[in-house]
């Protein structure tokens, strides 16, 4: 629930760093969900490239 959550997040947000520099400030233990899947998302489009 947390991750599908976190993903409508970073859509919204346009998943930039900033974004989830700001969410840790908020909410420290959603904002590492938020940078793993992040750091998953880049890792598969840098495979891509």
């Amino acid at each position: 629930m947390e991750r599908l959550h976190c993903q409508e997040e970073l859509k919204r947000n346009g998943f930039t760093n900033k974004s989830i520099l700001l969410r840790i400030e908020q909410d420290r233990a959603f904002a590492f969900v938020c940078m793993d899947i992040a750091l998953e998302r880049t890792n598969m489009l840098a495979q891509y490239k």
